[in-house]
């Protein structure tokens, strides 16, 4: 799943919203990676590509969001680290029997919806990152080519920014 929040504030969240959050996103990419890892497991080789964010590494900044938009919330954050960590423990798993388990975590790349409604939070975006932009989707599809391909096969266990320098900061 790339994306799972309960869109509730921090203080109006209650455990029950943590929960459902990290159940649809955390607990969920947990049960399809380990199907896809027993088949896999089958012919000894693969490659499982899971999604981080650079909000599972860094909280997110309070003073890029104007009202009425709320900071990325907290489960999404923590579903996000979590994430990156299982990445590092299937490769670690599978890894003997031939399996590579990566995670991209995508930096800023606010959907066109956001774009278009809220330009002066992407400048703000955009302020922050290296670059001096928000990513592009191919950006992000060139990264997922590169880790589900051989062309990476002595690569597991690893977790690929993509985010214009955004966690170099």
């Amino acid at each position: 799943m790339a994306y799972s929040a309960s869109g509730k504030s921090f203080e109006a969240m209650e455990a029950a919203d943590f929960d459902q959050v990290n159940h649809s996103g955390l607990t969920a990419t947990f049960v399809l990676a380990k199907a896809v890892g027993a088949i896999m497991s089958e012919k000894e080789s693969g490659s499982i590509l899971l999604f981080g964010s650079m909000y599972g590494m860094q909280a997110p900044d309070m003073h890029m969001y104007q009202p009425p938009m709320m900071p990325n919330p907290i489960e999404y954050g923590v579903e996000k680290a979590g994430t990156i960590q299982m990445a590092k423990y299937l490769g670690m798993y599978y890894g003997p029997k031939n399996i590579r388990c990566n995670s991209i975590s995508p930096g800023p790349f606010p959907n066109s919806q956001v774009q278009q409604d809220h330009p002066e939070f992407v400048k703000r975006l955009e302020q922050k990152t290296f670059l001096g932009r928000v990513g592009v989707a191919r950006e992000v599809a060139g990264a997922v080519c590169f880790l589900l391909s051989d062309a990476s096969s002595y690569i597991t266990g690893h977790n690929l920014v993509v985010d214009g320098g955004w966690t170099a900061w």
